[in-house]
């Protein structure tokens, strides 16, 4: 971003000359070997998301080795900045509780200065700005990969300290919302998930295991032009494919596809056993690769779909599938259909679908109100982070 697009009271700073260090560490001697179950936090790309470190998956180093890499052990307030493959870009601020810790070789530290607020810097990586910054780096042969003398030669819109901090207050009550948001979105899946258990093992005391072969028929017809085309996805169950994200081109016509009618379920035979299947609400076709089941007039189809979601029918899928690897194994029908479970009667399972539905109808609220939060960010730091629309500053502050 140059000046002249910039306030006159603004400066387009060079990163270097905002940071008192920009450097990454190594991969341990022995690699993977040399990790702990505890030691010095030891944070990988995969740790930096969007804004803040995730320790869910978190490795550990010992304390010689932690010592033995000075160069890169990281303080509270420093700014990591992933430079390599897939999640280049992404940034993070260390927060105090992080405690010791040291990273690798695809993650930078970056040490703010007197002349700019650590999660100003990370804010503006996180932009599109940054984005826009990395992207015209990779232009040449360096593709997805960030040097040193790259990151220090970033310019970008630097207001004055003043200034930094309170943009920081309005971003920080934004992310605040998202969070909040976020967190009662958790909240409403633990509840989902105990309450379809609670009902499911309240309405199947007493009732005898039944096959699942006896309860659903295999669908085996061939489709037929003009229908849309579904894909089984792990989370949001069936879905058009021209919705996704992903591209996926087939050079199957209609007719070697399968058909699959409302009220049917298709699952992913390579991936029943993470539960991939889904509830169509509509005719389709689906790919030959997934398997077709019409429940039987003692299932409910709706019910069905959520039943084969919980953690113990899944458990029960993966028992059942055959394959030299885990990332091999395959649910057929045939298979599927030796399964026994308990069965609640059909009225209650009608019941436990409407409750169900009433919950997704409230997490999609709230997953829409997060969209939107997020959207709205996205657009409020677009129009502050470039001076377009400044914030109100204290009386003789530049």
């Amino acid at each position: 971003m140059t000046q002249r697009l910039m306030p006159s009271v603004w400066r387009a700073m060079r990163v270097g000359d905002l940071t008192t260090k920009v450097g990454s560490g190594v991969t341990p001697k022995g690699g993977r070997e040399a990790y702990l179950e505890n030691g010095v936090t030891f944070i990988r790309s995969q740790n930096v998301l969007v804004g803040r470190l995730d320790f869910s998956d978190v490795a550990y180093i010992s304390r010689e080795m932690h010592s033995q890499m000075g160069g890169s052990i990281v303080r509270p307030g420093d700014v990591l900045l992933n430079i390599t493959g897939a999640s280049i870009g992404r940034s993070a601020v260390v927060p105090v509780s992080c405690g010791e810790a040291n990273v690798n070789q695809h993650v930078c530290i970056l040490r703010a200065n007197e002349h700019v607020e650590p999660y100003y810097l990370m804010t503006v990586f996180n932009s599109r700005l940054g984005k826009r910054l990395i992207y015209e780096s990779q232009a040449g042969g360096n593709r997805e990969g960030l040097n040193f003398e790259q990151i220090r030669s970033f310019k970008i819109p630097t207001p004055s300290r003043i200034e930094q901090q309170l943009l920081i207050k309005i971003f920080m009550a934004w992310d605040h919302s998202i969070e909040l948001s976020e967190q009662l979105i958790e909240s409403k899946l633990i509840y989902k998930r105990e309450l379809i258990q609670e009902l499911i093992d309240s309405g199947q005391k007493g009732t005898a295991a039944a096959k699942l072969g006896e309860l659903f028929k295999n669908r085996k017809t061939k489709g037929r032009s003009g229908l849309p085309t579904f894909s089984v996805t792990m989370n949001a169950g069936l879905v058009r494919r021209d919705s996704l994200d992903r591209k996926s081109e087939t050079t199957l016509g209609p007719e070697q596809h399968l058909l699959i009618e409302e009220g049917d379920i298709a699952y992913n035979m390579m991936r029943m056993w993470q539960g991939a299947s889904g509830l169509a609400t509509e005719a389709g076709l689906v790919s030959p690769a997934y398997v077709v089941i019409r429940p039987r007039g003692k299932v409910d189809p709706a019910f069905a779909s959520y039943w084969f979601k919980m953690p113990r029918v899944v458990k029960k899928f993966q028992d059942y599938s055959h394959g030299l690897t885990k990332d091999r194994l395959r649910l057929y029908f045939k298979d599927f259909a030796t399964i026994a479970l308990p069965l609640p009667p059909l009225k209650l399972q009608q019941q436990i679908a409407e409750a169900m539905q009433c919950c997704d109808s409230e997490l999609d609220v709230l997953e829409r109100k997060v969209a939107l939060l997020k959207q709205q960010k996205k657009g409020l730091m677009q129009q502050l982070l470039t001076g377009k629309t400044r914030v109100k500053l204290p009386k003789g502050a530049a």
